[in-house]
């Protein structure tokens, strides 16, 4: 604004507050024009719904983040352009870092938007003392905003959207991906994503989790989400297909290839969103990963034999012809170790895939692989206890719940090494064909299909020809003296 009426039509009605003087602590009633806005979004952990935006308006350009709770979806305003005006009342000035931010609680506050055409009618009741007045700034605030703010939104430079696989070291880019695995922690959140390409920069080391269909090192990105972004990072769910803007590419401390994406300090606008099942971006994505998918399990098809889990020339391990196999791997494509490699390394939480046979389990008494657990006391019971005859802890006397949780002795094909493997927790029931350990104490079917299929797996120590091709999870266990390793049996399934 240039003359010096508009300035002074611009100056707050009576009762409203320029953002610029939003002090933490009040609450203040507004008036301004929503910058930038994010879609309505569940409350983790309640049932109640809030949306959130940057509000801007003459005294400060940059504008204050906004997060408006409601009890239902409908109750939150429906924003679907920047440059809408919004009146509200009685929202709570908070600090957010070295900015303020403004929360409108659903009991506390009222609000309005007006996307096009500004009308006092639409104004609720609590507003129409003021009404003209209200619409009269609002008028102001619209002009002032399409003078100045528009302009130069509209000649910011535009960054270039890559893919995976045109990543290069140290870059600012716009990326579109499928999220794979979230971790959360103190400062950041960290997001797996691909988008089905793969990039030569990144590691081929394993993860400790599981990547779905197949899925390498190459082709999987790690983003670090900081500032606000780290919280909305924190609302997306596996599997969402995202855009990632501003993202800098670089090599860790650890010198991994990875992503980041910083918090604007101006703005404080979230540079991470949820895309549409509609959107371009998505539907080409999707493409890929059907085009990627077909292929991978098509690769697989070929080679397996009797749905048996097989191996290429570099990962096959030599066989005798007589030799059997009894299980096979599920999500897990990486390279065969013998057991004499994985036992001479000591890294904490790394996962290998080897081959070998059973030479001796422990309780030797079968029936024993399944022992009453105690959630409350967080124990496993190995000795008979008179109190368990009635399903009660010995210890709280809550009920207990019953789990599988034995040991096996597994020998390499040449003889050179022995690992012990522990089988517990969901993956032994995976192992065990879903066989619930509490149906086997409940049911009588399903405890002889467990006896027979114990018979199977143990019948398999007395013959030199009967392997297991399976994947381990390997841990420090800094709970025992000498901080041993421990290896636990995962994604491997008993034929």
């Amino acid at each position: 604004m240039n003359n010096k009426n508009e300035e002074k039509e611009l100056k707050p009605i009576e009762g409203y507050t320029s953002l610029a003087n939003a002090v933490p602590g009040n609450a203040i009633n507004v008036i301004g024009v929503i910058k930038s806005f994010k879609a309505k979004r569940k409350c983790n952990g309640s049932s109640d719904w809030y949306c959130s935006f940057v509000l801007s308006d003459h005294s400060l350009s940059k504008g204050l983040s906004v997060i408006l709770f409601r009890t239902r979806r409908e109750d939150l305003p429906d924003v679907e352009q920047s440059g809408s005006i919004l009146v509200g009342m009685k929202f709570k000035v908070d600090k957010f870092q070295d900015s303020q931010q403004l929360i409108a609680y659903k009991n506390d506050s009222t609000c309005v938007v007006f996307k096009d055409k500004l009308e006092e009618k639409i104004l609720p009741s609590i507003m129409k003392a003021k009404g003209k007045a209200i619409i009269t700034f609002a008028e102001c605030l619209r002009k002032w905003w399409k003078l100045s703010e528009i302009p130069h939104i509209s000649h910011q430079k535009i960054r270039k959207q890559l893919k995976i696989n045109e990543l290069e070291i140290n870059v600012f880019c716009d990326l579109v991906g499928e999220i794979l695995h979230a971790r959360n922690t103190d400062i950041t959140t960290e997001l797996f994503i691909t988008d089905y390409t793969e990039n030569e920069y990144l590691n081929t080391k394993t993860m400790d989790w599981d990547p779905p269909n197949g899925l390498s090192g190459k082709q999987i990105l790690q983003v670090s989400l900081w500032d606000e972004n780290r919280l909305e990072g924190r609302n997306l769910q596996v599997g969402a297909i995202v855009m990632l803007q501003n993202v800098r590419t670089k090599f860790n401390n650890y010198q991994m290839f990875q992503a980041i994406i910083h918090g604007d300090p101006d703005t404080r606008r979230v540079k991470i969103s949820e895309l549409d099942s509609l959107n371009p971006d998505v539907i080409e994505l999707k493409k890929r990963k059907k085009h990627y998918i077909e292929n991978h399990l098509e690769v697989q098809a070929k080679s397996s034999q009797n749905n048996l889990v097989s191996f290429s020339k570099k990962d096959s391990l030599p066989l005798e012809h007589k030799e059997i196999i009894i299980t096979k791997v599920v999500n897990c494509q990486i390279d065969i170790k013998s057991i004499t490699e994985i036992l001479k390394k000591k890294e904490d939480i790394y996962k290998y895939r080897t081959r070998g046979r059973i030479i001796q389990f422990y309780p030797l008494n079968y029936q024993e692989f399944i022992k009453p657990y105690c959630r409350k006391c967080d124990k496993i019971f190995f000795e008979h206890k008179p109190e368990i005859k009635f399903n009660k802890c010995p210890t709280c006397f809550k009920c207990v719940k019953y789990i599988y949780d034995f040991w096996l002795l597994i020998e390499d094909e040449k003889g050179d090494a022995t690992i012990p493997v522990l089988v517990n927790g969901k993956h032994a029931i995976c192992f065990l064909r879903k066989i619930e350990p509490q149906k086997v104490k409940e049911n009588i079917e399903v405890c002889q299909k467990f006896k027979d299929l114990i018979n199977t797996l143990l019948g398999a120590n007395n013959s030199k020809t009967t392997l297991m091709d399976f994947c381990i999870a390997a841990y420090i266990d800094r709970n025992s003296e000498g901080n041993p390793m421990t290896y636990h049996l995962i994604n491997t399934v008993l034929l």
